[in-house]
């Protein structure tokens, strides 16, 4: 194991293998996350800690974002819009290495705090420095059952009585493949935010 580097996963080719092989890794690991954030909000930018073999291989890694911000102070926060972006680490050796390379990171940037958007069953957690506060909920939906069992466990009327409703109407679900289809569903998101929520759209 070799020591703590930072890289940029958007340059750094390493990172997208290592997220492929990793169980905990969702959309908001891969490089074209970072890619996104940093193309459309300035004030934003990557700072990747990993650990790599011998080969350069990344074997471990937390994806960080610095986010400079003259309301709330300067951060950094794994990841940006993500409800959840753990740690991807299979030994707290691994962990506790990582996060003493941040905090130095932390002090020499100037940040005012660091966040980890994680699980609260998250194993490495309670045995760092980090304290746990719980000010957001997800939701898991966890799809390891057949289709009728997933969909006799999810709410009678704010779930099952709407697929119903929907079925019945004759809705059709598809997946949208061009400019104009993405277009058209991005126009009736920040209608029903705006109009029902009076909310901006993402």
């Amino acid at each position: 194991m070799n020591g703590v580097e930072i890289i940029d996963p958007r340059t750094d080719k390493e990172w997208d293998s290592f997220v492929k092989g990793q169980e905990h890794a969702t959309v908001c690991h891969h490089s074209l996350w970072a890619e996104f954030l940093t193309t459309t909000f300035s004030h934003m930018k990557p700072f990747y800690f990993v650990i790599t073999d011998s080969n350069r291989n990344v074997t471990s890694g937390i994806p960080l974002f610095f986010v400079r911000s003259k309301l709330t102070g300067n951060r950094l926060v794994s990841v940006p819009f993500a409800s959840v972006c753990v740690p991807l680490v299979s030994n707290s050796e691994e962990y506790e290495l990582l996060l003493s390379s941040i905090i130095g990171f932390l002090e020499e940037v100037k940040c005012s705090y660091l966040e980890f958007r994680v699980r609260g069953d998250f194993e490495f957690l309670l045995k760092s420095l980090l304290k746990q506060h719980c000010n957001a909920k997800s939701h898991i939906l966890y799809l390891d059952r057949d289709i009728d069992s997933i969909f006799s466990s999810l709410h009678k009327t704010s779930i099952q009585q709407r697929v119903k409703r929907a079925q019945r109407e004759g809705m059709i679900v598809r997946k949208a493949f061009t400019e104009n289809e993405i277009k058209i569903f991005y126009n009736l998101l920040v209608h029903q935010r705006k109009n029902r929520f009076g909310l901006p759209p993402h």
